[in-house]
């Protein structure tokens, strides 16, 4: 264990104030950066070409490798094992997202 973890008056530097700034900065044109981006990914023919069927697995190779989570519900597997008991995701209601052609969209 590090020293400086054992400091009994705290973090030997505080927060520098223009992080602060910057935060908010980021946090206020995200939304609109983040919506940028997915008006060029998702209408980009090279890259929705370049990416067409990528990810593609069978049922099968789920099974024998012992694949879970998005890769077998790539394959259309309809049962969700977050939903048995896993942590607090019976609790949540959300749509379980299934596929048939891996992550690229359904065709």
């Amino acid at each position: 264990m590090h020293s400086g973890i054992l400091r009994t008056s705290g973090y030997i530097h505080s927060l520098p104030l223009y992080l602060i700034e910057e935060v908010v900065v980021l946090i206020t044109d995200l939304p609109l950066k983040l919506q940028e981006i997915h008006n060029v990914v998702s209408r980009n023919r090279i890259w929705l070409t370049r990416l067409a069927s990528v990810g593609i697995t069978s049922k099968k190779i789920c099974e024998v490798y012992g694949l879970g989570g998005v890769l077998i519900r790539a394959t259309d597997f309809k049962k969700d094992l977050r939903l048995t008991g896993y942590e607090i995701y019976s609790k949540i209601e959300f749509n379980v997202v299934n596929g048939k052609f891996g992550d690229s969209m359904d065709r």
